[in-house]
């Protein structure tokens, strides 16, 4: 008896798995359209997300723009920093080694090192080259901290 249920619920479970089979073969019309509305989905948040991050950097660029961004590097980092900053259209002026940057408003931007003497200026000491995007967003919030401490001082 046991052996005649086994069978009985066997060959039930098979004929269920291959009407499940041959009905999604026949019909997949409503995945596909649950995927393409997924897909469509997911194109419109990344389409929305671009333009954010687009907005943003605009946003930064009109920002620091308005101030000089000197650095302070070896020649090889200040040239990769120099294309970071390039990349949202920010342009870096190497710290000179005189005392005119004394009449000079802007922020310090070193790389490795604590500057010793920041001629008064606000300084952003970097431990490496962002490269990531989180990185990359960090520095640039700092750098808007920066101006707005400049622009505090210019006014008092």
């Amino acid at each position: 008896m046991n052996k005649v249920h086994f069978m009985h619920l066997f060959t039930i479970c098979v004929y269920l798995v291959i009407g499940i089979s041959i009905g999604l073969a026949f019909d997949k019309d409503w995945l596909k359209e649950e995927q393409m509305t997924y897909v469509q989905q997911l194109k419109n948040e990344n389409a929305l997300l671009q333009e954010e991050k687009e907005a943003w950097v605009n946003y930064v660029e009109d920002e620091i723009n308005q101030i000089k961004i000197f650095a302070k590097a070896d020649k090889e980092n200040l040239q990769d920093l120099m294309n970071v900053f390039s990349n949202i259209g920010i342009k870096l002026e190497e710290l000179p080694e005189t005392m005119g940057i004394y009449q000079q408003n802007g922020i310090i931007v070193s790389l490795g090192e604590e500057l010793e003497e920041t001629y008064g200026l606000p300084h952003l000491s970097l431990e490496k080259i962002p490269n990531h995007e989180t990185d990359l967003t960090i520095m640039y919030l700092s750098l808007l901290r920066l101006k707005e401490e400049l622009s505090n001082e210019i006014v008092n």
